[in-house]
């Protein structure tokens, strides 16, 4: 794959206060993808974002052995998006957003052979609210809660492999989300302090787009809009920073996630929990940083248990690793260095997904042994 990203991004600040930003960017990717048995892919973009011109060949001993679908595609999304923040009281504040989007898409794949055109089209408009509210319990510590619409329309490949064919098209997924949190520091004498940052969130969620297996191919995957499903956690981040007097300071941190994602009474996955994601996950780290800038310390990272399948029959077993992560930090150049797994640990990293999964589908991807990372930034 080769690819070319222009982007560029414009931030203008009134004399009066306020800050408007607009952006713009263009994307061109070609990708040559040959795959087993008597496919291959040749064409230009990312099918999500922009356009996509070229189309799909049959494979002779890995020579295009014929064109069979022509493809023409195109993709574009405008988004706005306007926030204010009112002092309503002494230690109140109210926040008020306001999003617009406007999203194409147009998916052209004709058969060679037969000239049959698949044709899923459509435009996708919405305006997205949020309302929220910041108490300042003191100087360094606040309580905030706010309420946010969701909306995010089907990209091109989605529309694609839709598990309906043909010209039919995805709806986008909406929702509503409820937050509410805590973030802030506390000072522990005169050097010395601990900050924090939780939030509890629920959303429902309609017409959530999933993969589900491909009846006439099993073991791929298409795309369809799933009538309501449950996203809800919990998200948790602690650091501190404790003085060592003329030799550095200990710097702890720990990030915890709960998840509880799931189907609301789906008519053929019930209350079932959505796979991939797993129960929880614990990441961390204690540095110790010198007064000269070089750092060191162990790290640590803990997975619960995921599932498989939307049928909750394939479980994925959970896991734990060590590391040790180490540098140093100068006026223009970073060094840093990490040793991960080391206990070279097996695990599975990541999943692909089936309707029912039986014992030996063929879905687990290992994750990394024993490894070294080393890295090194130069800022001018």
């Amino acid at each position: 794959m080769d690819t070319v990203r222009l982007a560029g991004k414009m931030t203008w600040q009134p004399v009066g206060g306020g800050q408007f930003e607009a952006g713009l960017s263009f994307e061109n990717q070609s990708l040559f993808h040959p795959i087993v048995d008597r496919v291959m892919v040749d064409f230009d973009g990312q099918g999500g974002w922009s356009t996509v011109v070229g189309g799909n060949y049959r494979n002779l001993g890995g020579r295009p052995n014929g064109r069979t679908t022509n493809i023409d595609n195109e993709a574009s999304l405008l988004e706005a998006f306007v926030m204010d923040r009112w002092q309503v009281a002494d230690r109140w504040v109210m926040t008020l957003a306001l999003q617009g989007v406007r999203a194409d898409r147009d998916v052209r794949n004709t058969d060679v052979e037969s000239g049959t055109l698949s044709n899923p089209s459509d435009t996708y408009t919405a305006i997205n609210p949020r309302v929220g509210a910041i108490f300042n319990v003191t100087d360094e510590a606040t309580l905030y809660a706010n309420v946010s619409r969701l909306y995010e329309p089907p990209t091109n490949y989605q529309l694609q492999d839709n598990v309906a064919g043909g010209s039919v098209t995805l709806d986008a997924l909406d929702g509503t989300v409820l937050e509410v949190g805590t973030r802030g520091s506390r000072s522990v004498g005169a050097d010395d302090r601990w900050g924090w940052d939780v939030s509890v969130y629920y959303s429902e969620i309609s017409d959530e787009i999933l993969s589900v297996d491909d009846p006439l191919a099993p073991g791929t995957s298409l795309s369809t809009n799933v009538d309501k499903t449950v996203h809800a956690g919990l998200e948790l981040l602690l650091d501190g920073s404790f003085d060592l007097g003329k030799s550095g300071a200990l710097q702890p941190m720990v990030s915890f996630t709960v998840n509880h994602f799931e189907f609301d009474n789906d008519p053929v996955f019930s209350n079932n929990q959505l796979p991939v994601a797993p129960d929880y996950a614990v990441r961390g780290d204690l540095m110790y940083r010198s007064d000269s800038g070089w750092f060191a310390g162990p790290t640590f990272e803990v997975t619960g248990e995921r599932f498989g399948d939307f049928a909750n029959s394939y479980v994925i077993d959970d896991y734990a690793l060590l590391g040790l992560r180490g540098g140093w930090s100068g006026r223009a150049w970073d060094f840093n260095a990490e040793l991960g797994n080391v206990l070279d640990e097996k695990y599975v990293a990541y999943n692909t997904v089936r309707t029912i999964a039986p014992a030996d589908a063929a879905i687990l991807y290992p994750g990394a042994p024993r490894s070294v990372y080393v890295g090194v930034d130069w800022r001018f």
